[in-house]
């Protein structure tokens, strides 16, 4: 018999079933879908804070005390120009990292340099472990630079410094332009351990960029952001992690990721 009771029930049961398609029951909510506008205008995505770079605490290692480390952002000869060779690094000029193999990010502005050059030290052992050079094509623009996977692996609790060159002159190092950064590689932490392989790339570099793993999430954005830039998710996060209170690239957030650097080892 169908009672008031029943009735009631039944009112529950199709109340419930819109919520839980509208909220769903994932643990991890995907940022595309969390904030494209259903109308197709873009503004709801601008206006929403996507991704946030979280800086770690500081180590206490010294630090020179210019942006991006370095003594020199420019070639002599490119008086000129008004940008500068620029490391994609928080204000502290070092980063971390959960990679063995991970991937370092430069800006290089216009220059009359025909070669740049790529050194990784081991700040320990006082030895380089990866030098490479490559011409500069393509550029003004962000490079990228992968460190080997047949080169030894970044170890876990371990600092290294990274040097980015373009020589000026070429019977004179004293002349290059040179900035100076540093990574250290951890162990994922726990919120970073537990995000499955298989998420949204979106949701994986704000779970990276909120633990202060900021080669990861760099790399992740720059995997899935467009060469023309557009108001795709990828590109905005782009901007909000480089525009981030403890990063500040504003001077650069525009620029296009280019292929330039294939290295000569």
């Amino acid at each position: 018999m169908f009672t008031r009771k029943s009735s009631l029930y039944l009112s529950v049961l199709l109340l419930a079933s819109p919520l839980e398609l509208a909220f769903g029951s994932q643990p991890f909510v995907k940022a595309d879908s969390m904030v494209q506008a259903p109308d197709g205008n873009n503004q709801t995505l601008q206006n929403t804070t996507l991704i946030r770079f979280q800086s770690p605490p500081d180590d206490g290692k010294p630090k020179d005390g210019t942006a991006s480390g370095g003594t020199r952002g420019r070639c002599p000869q490119d008086a000129n120009q008004s940008s500068i060779l620029t490391l994609l690094l928080p204000r502290s000029q070092e980063g971390l990292t959960v990679a063995d193999h991970p991937i370092f990010f430069a800006y290089v502005p216009q220059t009359q340099a025909n070669t740049g050059e790529f050194l990784l030290y081991d700040r320990a052992q006082k030895t380089v472990i990866y030098q490479t050079t490559f011409p500069l094509r393509n550029i003004p623009g962000i490079i990228s630079i992968q460190y080997p996977t047949n080169k030894p692996r970044l170890e876990i609790g371990k600092t290294y410094e990274w040097r980015l060159l373009l020589h000026c002159q070429s019977d004179d190092r004293a002349a290059d332009a040179s900035k100076i950064g540093w990574i250290k590689r951890i162990a994922p932490p726990t919120a970073v351990a537990r995000v499955p392989n298989n998420t949204n790339p979106s949701e994986r570099a704000r779970v990276y960029a909120e633990n202060g793993i900021w080669y990861d999430a760099l790399k992740i954005i720059a995997e899935q952001k467009p060469r023309v830039s557009t108001n795709s998710t990828a590109t905005i996060m782009w901007r909000q992690l480089l525009q981030s209170e403890s990063v500040k690239l504003d001077d650069i957030v525009s620029s296009p990721l280019v292929e330039c650097c294939k290295p000569s080892n």
